[in-house]
């Protein structure tokens, strides 16, 4: 293409013309003339980024109107003032984002992180400064926070600037930081008790080791996170006890109950009157399978009972007592220890609630057998229906339970799963359920046979609940 066509198309065409021709372009001054005359900014946008002039690019970095422009030329200016002044001052955040990226000044890269209002680029700019001095004067100014919080953590093996960020900090992110940081108690303390913002006060109680001030925190704040916090770092049992059943927030209390090291204790906890979840909490860390035997005797609460099983188990009657517990899920975890088949086929015969966790026992030890045996068992079809539709898939095990197949889902599951063609018009003609012979009469497209099931029997009319069961028949049983 000549260059006259170029700037022909560059004059007159389309968007999508002048785009495509932008590609081939080479010539630095249409480039500049598209970039500072197009209408289309991102046409605009894209002659910009094969410009070499860095005037012009200045210029369009600086006073163009449209960001993705000013962006465009961002990514090609060299010049540290226009990139100093857009990393301050422009209005695109990407376009101070690309800035910042190209910037070596650290005290511009300073002023960026104590001013700019996204995140991202305050955090850029504050990754770019090696500068101790300038790293503690964003720490200390900041005010939008994660300038200050950045250059805080950069400054995590100084104490001396730790302590002066934590007591001078502007911005709460800065201070919580040099809390997170720092193991200074006198600075600590006060940081954890007068601080005007919670997680302040909770990164610094974190590091707290004086067990009085912890208490003395503890006793002074608030905020329930905060209070969690101290407790969780207390040591003293007693004061665990009173603030696991006393405290009205329950993560306090729950934190206090995980605090908590001696199993007396713990027991005190348990048989207390505290909520469950603080009870469960205490019962997780009960490791004498004898005292976990005590306390499962006298416990209802599911929370606590779930802890306490998992110790239970390792004690010689640990099984028999989960098996005979009234929780259900107790028995369930019972008898997913169990391994003797016998046991889980009357388990499953005797007790619904655990039914399902036996058959699947069975199902891993294979015994099929068994599991075939409680379909013949069972009364309800649809404890039947479970079991075949979970674990029995060979037509040699479906014919041995058959007789037992009754209702619709049932019916169809099993009779989907016949290949042999002699059976299904055996069972389509002599199957004690008309469901099980409707299913097999359609699979094998017998449609004399389907008009005549389609009659009830008891009452001579055409059974309606079969409708749209039954491919191009209709209810009359007309095809």
């Amino acid at each position: 293409m000549t260059k006259d066509e170029m700037e022909r198309i560059l004059e007159e065409g389309d968007f999508k013309e002048r785009m495509r021709v932008l590609d081939e372009v080479e010539d630095q001054k249409i480039l500049e003339r598209v970039a500072m005359e197009d209408e289309h900014m991102s046409v605009r946008a894209a002659a910009t980024r094969k410009l070499r002039s860095q005037k012009l690019l200045s210029e369009l970095a600086l006073h163009d109107s449209e960001g993705c422009v000013r962006v465009a030329a961002v990514e090609r200016v060299k010049d540290p003032d226009t990139l100093a002044f857009v990393a301050r001052f422009d209005d695109s955040r990407n376009a101070r984002k690309i800035a910042i990226s190209k910037i070596t000044d650290e005290e511009v890269l300073a002023e960026v992180a104590k001013s700019d209002e996204y995140d991202a680029n305050q955090i850029a700019a504050v990754t770019r400064i090696t500068n101790m001095s300038l790293l503690l004067d964003v720490a200390l100014e900041d005010t939008q926070g994660h300038g200050g919080g950045c250059a805080a953590e950069k400054l995590r093996d100084d104490p001396v600037a730790l302590t002066m960020i934590l007591t001078k900090g502007k911005a709460a992110m800065a201070r919580a930081a040099a809390a997170f940081y720092s193991r200074d108690q006198e600075v600590l303390k006060d940081a954890a008790l007068f601080d005007p913002d919670p997680y302040v006060r909770r990164c610094a109680t974190r590091n707290l080791t004086d067990q009085d001030v912890l208490m003395l925190v503890y006793s002074n704040e608030t905020s329930p996170r905060v209070r969690a916090v101290a407790a969780g770092h207390m040591t003293d049992s007693e004061r665990l006890f009173q603030i696991a059943t006393h405290d009205p927030d329950r993560d306090v209390r729950i934190a206090a109950a995980g605090a908590v090291k001696d199993e007396e204790t713990l027991a005190r906890i348990i048989r207390s009157d505290a909520d469950e979840y603080t009870r469960g909490e205490a019962a997780k860390k009960i490791k004498d399978p004898e005292l976990a035997e005590v306390l499962f005797a006298k416990e209802s609460a599911h929370a606590v009972l779930y802890h306490l099983r998992q110790t239970i188990i390792k004690a010689p009657k640990g099984l028999d007592l989960l098996l005979s517990n009234t929780d259900v899920g107790s028995r369930r975890s019972g008898v997913e220890m169990l391994d003797d088949p016998e046991v889980l086929y009357q388990t499953a015969l005797a007790d619904p609630e655990v039914r399902r966790s036996a058959e699947s026992a069975l199902a891993v030890l294979g015994r099929l057998d068994l599991l075939k045996k409680l379909v013949c068992e069972y009364e309800n079809w649809l404890d039947r229906y479970l079991i075949v539709l979970n674990y029995i898939k060979e037509q040699e095990d479906i014919e041995e339970i058959l007789p037992y197949v009754s209702e619709k889902p049932f019916a169809e599951t099993v009779v989907s799963r016949i290949k042999d063609v002699k059976l299904l018009r055996k069972i389509s003609r002599s199957h004690p359920s008309r469901d099980v012979c409707m299913y097999a009469a359609i699979r094998l497209g017998n449609v004399k046979r389907i008009r005549e099931l389609l009659i009830d029997p008891e009452t001579g009319k055409y059974d309606r609940s079969w409708i749209g069961k039954i491919p191009d028949l209709g209810v009359d049983g007309k095809k």
